[in-house]
Parts: C-alpha cells; structure tokens; sequence
C-alpha cells in the first residue's frame, strides 16, 4: 500500500509550531474542530494510516526527521508539538 504525499500551503515562519501543527493535522485529517486535546482515542478519522501522513507532513514541513521510538509514543496533538517543539530547538 502506497502513502500519498501530503503537502500543505503552509507559512510556517509566520505561525507559532502550534499554530502549524494543528492547521496541519486538521487537513491531514480533514476534521475542522481540532484542539491540543485531540487524540487518537477521540478522533474517529485519526487511525493508523492519517497517523503516517500526519508524521510525513511534520517533517516535510519543519525538515526533520523524527525516532520511530517517540512516533509511537505519540497520542494527540499536543503530543505532535511537543515533539516538533524538541526537533526545532535542535536545528
């Protein structure tokens, strides 16, 4: 099964990781009520598959490239930001 590519309009400079983080899971997941509590057990469109483009269009966009071992750990938005928020203060 092939993973398509998701590339998003976004102007990361000129929005906080949260920001970002958020507007880019509500597209990936196609869901307009996204918040920090948003998790994979209270998202009906969050399953395996979206948690993949989910991660493949984190890292295109803040150009990193993130552990398996904390990708797993991952459960809900504010988990992403944390994660993307430990990535940007290392570059």
């Amino acid at each position: 099964m092939l993973i398509s590519l998701i590339k998003m309009d976004i102007d990361v400079a000129s929005e906080t990781i949260e920001e970002t983080v958020i507007q880019i899971i509500s597209q990936t997941l196609d869901v307009s009520e996204i918040t920090l509590e948003s998790s994979i057990q209270n998202t009906m469109e969050w399953d395996s598959l979206n948690h993949l483009r989910i991660l493949n269009v984190l890292e295109t966009e803040f150009n990193c490239t993130m552990k398996l071992e904390e990708i797993s750990e991952v459960q809900s938005v504010k988990d992403w930001i944390d994660l993307i928020s430990k990535y940007n203060e290392e570059l």
